[in-house]
């Protein structure tokens, strides 16, 4: 797998053992070894100067002046989805020949003389060929490029672990299989009871313990891990009616989805071992056999008790010991029974017991209490939406609770969606977007931003769409809903069902959203009665 070259002439402020700088005023390449950048190769210097407002390298190579830079669009979206970008390159005398798997890094300038900085880092997917002319051997490429995240698909984890949180399972995977990737912004995340993977690609690790911890994860441009709380930023800018005071936007649409509303969940696993249960019975005299009150599992021990306390009695296995085996018991698996074989019948009032493990279901229960008040209240009846996960790999009820968990905290409210256009720069995904709406019914409201897709305008400008969603509730419970860093949940292994109501420190929905279609006002700058406007024809406040 190949390295990153960070291409600088100033001295990358970002550090991490495995990377490599490159100064193009020197030639020089440098590796980031015990703390400081090395000299390791020599080469020749050339001149780097980063265009405005992009500036591509395909394996380490400034090929900017052969992209269309209008046909430069890049998405990049919240969590462990893959970002991506896409460009034509024109290879006029045939020499770049772009290839699947190519490194590709791009900088980004927001004015002439602003410095540059990383804007998308990863590898060519696709790359189809086609000539500009017919028969004139100048070729045209459609690139399409993924982030660093699709690198770890490549290798397979075969690890467990027990009782360690989150974020030190992930820089303990990283390490071992993934070293050229740092880990600077993985957080400590909650405390796993126990986990296993078995042959499991490395991002699909990551992404079982965002699922059971609540938390999101992605690969940025410098191929550092974060794992984190969606605990967020704010979006530079609000949403507003009067779009003169903080947020542009045109093609405002905004809409309520019911089809994945679940706030009760049962989570129906695999099968765990029991403590150790005891059971006693009392002899009538004439019995041979006793039944036990579930199928039993190892180890298994019988006790008389003839009025002196319990006595360890030998135990058997029926139709493999026989009579005169000198085993006091046998003991029948399927059929769940104790049989007297060498000892005799017990006499009444003689007390028998018998300890043993057995198989327990992983059956669990959660809802959301906030969520169906909520609905009840705004549909009547008892506002419960019920979902059933059924999945064996499940095996702890802490596993159980943990997936119901993650499943009631992305979809225990009706979905609320939007998207807007804009020209102002520093929407990311996982930000918190202020909507200020009241004729929309959206008025102080909290929206994480999901997906924003960069476009280039004629002007060399970047014109953004951008992707936001939530439920129906407000940044508070958006922020307490998620399991606190470093709490562990503590369930009682010996039951079949538990209950657990999920309540967000005393908060409720003092103000319910309503449930309508999508809105689609007239496209322009505002709201309703404000003038029309249209792209490079209109000014911005």
């Amino acid at each position: 797998m190949a390295k990153l070259f960070i291409i600088s002439n100033a001295k990358p402020t970002f550090t991490s053992p495995g990377k490599h700088w490159i100064r193009p005023s020197t030639g020089q390449i440098y590796g980031y070894i015990n703390g400081d950048w090395i000299p390791i190769a020599g080469g020749e210097p050339y001149d780097l100067a980063y265009r405005y407002p992009l500036t591509i390298f395909i394996n380490g190579i400034d090929r900017t002046e052969d992209v269309e830079l209008r046909s430069f669009t890049a998405t990049k979206i919240l969590n462990s989805q893959v970002d991506s970008c896409g460009f034509t390159l024109y290879d006029d005398y045939n020499e770049i020949k772009p290839q699947v798997g190519e490194q590709i890094l791009i900088y980004w300038k927001e004015s002439p003389d602003a410095d540059p900085v990383s804007y998308f880092g990863g590898e060519i997917s696709t790359a189809p060929i086609s000539e500009q002319a017919p028969g004139q051997r100048n070729f045209v490429y459609q690139i399409s490029c993924v982030d660093y995240g699709r690198q770890l698909k490549r290798k397979l984890a075969v690890e467990s672990y027990t009782d360690q949180y989150a974020g030190d399972i992930i820089k303990n995977l990283i390490a071992t299989y993934c070293p050229e990737y740092t880990v600077e912004n993985v957080q400590t995340g909650k405390l796993v009871s126990f986990i296993s993977f078995n042959y499991k690609a490395i991002d699909q690790c990551i992404k079982d313990l965002a699922d059971a911890t609540g938390y999101d994860w992605y690969v940025d441009e410098d191929r550092d891990l974060h794992f984190f709380n969606t605990d967020t930023a704010l979006t530079p800018f609000i949403l507003t009616e009067d779009i003169l005071t903080t947020g542009h936007y045109r093609n405002l649409k905004i809409q309520v989805d019911k089809t994945q509303l679940r706030n009760k969940v049962t989570v129906r696993g695999g099968v765990f071992l029991s403590d150790l249960y005891a059971q006693e019975r009392v002899a009538d005299g004439t019995q041979a056999s006793f039944a036990l009150d579930y199928k039993p599992r190892d180890p298994v021990s019988v006790y008389i008790d003839t009025g002196a306390g319990y006595v360890l009695k030998t135990l058997g296995i029926d139709n493999i010991d026989k009579a005169g085996s000198g085993k006091d018991f046998v003991l029948n698996y399927t059929d769940k029974v104790i049989k007297n074989l060498d000892l005799a019948n017990l006499a009444a009032g003689t007390k028998i017991k018998c300890t043993y493990k057995y198989e327990v279901q992983v059956l669990t229960e959660d809802t959301d209490d906030i969520s169906i008040e909520s609905i009840k209240e705004i549909e009547g009846g008892d506002g419960i939406y019920e979902y059933l996960i059924s999945d064996s790999s499940i095996e702890t009820l802490e596993m159980a609770h943990d997936k119901a968990a993650a499943e009631l905290d992305e979809s225990a409210n009706p979905h609320i969606s939007g998207t807007f256009v804009t020209d102002q720069d520093g929407y990311r995904p996982g930000q918190l977007l202020l909507l200020m709406l009241p004729t929309w019914g959206h008025n102080n409201k909290y929206f994480l931003v999901q997906k924003v897709v960069a476009k280039v305008r004629g002007d060399s400008k970047f014109e953004y769409t951008v992707t936001f969603a939530t439920n129906l509730k407000g940044l508070t419970d958006l922020i307490v809903k998620l399991i606190d860093k470093g709490k562990e949940v503590i369930v009682r292994q010996n039951e079949t069902l538990h209950d657990m109501s999920r309540v967000s420190d005393e908060m409720a929905l003092t103000e319910a959203a309503p449930l309508y279609e999508e809105q689609t006002p007239p496209y322009q700058y505002g709201p309703g009665g404000s003038p029309q406007g249209v792209w490079n024809e209109s000014q911005w406040g």
